[in-house]
């Protein structure tokens, strides 16, 4: 991205510039002057095309102009899995995601279930989940009556 000035910075870097500078004047980091807005560097994105890079997740080629695109969608990244937080790679999701619900989880309660039901759990059998009390007074264990 370029500056009216002419100054060249990263997206990174940008983004960085303007939650700095949240709801005020952004000022250059090269030369201090206003910045009225941002522009795409034609130049910079020109020498990019020209440039391959190597993936490090899956080795492909990319030329670096697109490597944000093909971060975005690289079978091979690994992320966070929304459930239980392990890193996992793309084309993997799905059958960690299935294989994670039928889990069993064992709770220090000393119940066991399948991960897909521990809200249901903690909301309605477990024994260690505060609740308030039914005389209003303050919140307690819940009373779990076991057969």
């Amino acid at each position: 991205m370029a500056t009216p000035c002419s100054h060249s910075f990263c997206e990174w870097c940008v983004n960085k510039i303007k939650s700095k500078y949240a709801g005020r004047v952004i000022k250059c980091e090269s030369c201090r002057e206003p910045v009225s807005g941002w522009c795409k560097n034609l130049l910079a994105n020109n020498f990019l095309s020209m440039v391959d890079g190597e993936c490090k997740w899956c080795s492909r080629k990319v030329k670096l102009n697109n490597a944000k695109d093909h971060i975005e969608y690289c079978e091979e990244m690994e992320g966070p899995c929304k459930q239980c937080k392990a890193m996992v790679r793309r084309r993997e999701e799905d059958a960690h995601s299935a294989y994670f619900s039928m889990a069993d989880v064992l709770c220090p309660c000393g119940l066991t279930f399948k991960r897909a039901d521990e809200e249901r759990h903690i909301q309605t059998m477990c024994g260690l989940t505060e609740v308030p009390c039914p005389l209003n007074c303050r919140n307690v264990k819940r009373l779990v009556k076991r057969i």
